[in-house]
């Protein structure tokens, strides 16, 4: 079930919004596509939709009413996946997370082209890039990383 597809239809009532942004929606088709063939062998009650789905800490969470052990697995990767894909645009480079405050899975192009028009929060004011830990202070005009002192310092962040 490809939510970007106008020829399937999703329940609504089900699934009345998704909270993340367009560059995990290919993690979310394919939990929703592995959800549709699950179902084909379920009946009734026996069914299982998604409850909710959104980012949570920085990752996709997809919670279902219940779970197949092979959706179970499906979603913990899919979980895993996205803290490696930016929310945004979806590509696997240059992605970190904002810490010191909101926690936003996403790449520096993104990041760069966000913090100045609102939709990184002000309070994100550090962003950790995932492939080598480096850690860099933004601001709206400016991206500049932070040269840490001691072991303590990083402990924290």
């Amino acid at each position: 079930m490809d939510i970007t597809d106008n020829n399937k239809e999703i329940n609504f009532e089900i699934l009345p919004y998704i909270e993340c942004q367009e560059g995990w929606r290919p993690l979310v088709n394919i939990a929703l596509d592995a959800i549709e063939e699950e179902n084909k062998n379920l009946d009734g009650d026996n069914k299982i939709y998604p409850v909710q789905i959104k980012e949570k800490f920085g990752r996709l969470e997809i919670y279902l009413n219940h779970y197949s052990e092979k959706l179970f697995k499906l979603i913990n990767s899919l979980r895993e996946e996205s803290l490696k894909t930016c929310e945004y645009c979806g590509t696997k480079e240059n992605v970190g997370i904002t810490i010191d405050g909101w926690y936003t899975t996403i790449c520096k192009d993104c990041l760069q082209k966000y913090i100045g028009d609102g939709t990184i929060r002000s309070s994100e004011r550090r962003w950790r890039q995932n492939s080598d830990g480096k850690i860099f202070d933004i601001s709206a005009d400016n991206i500049k990383e932070v040269k840490i002192e001691n072991e303590h310092e990083t402990n924290h962040i």
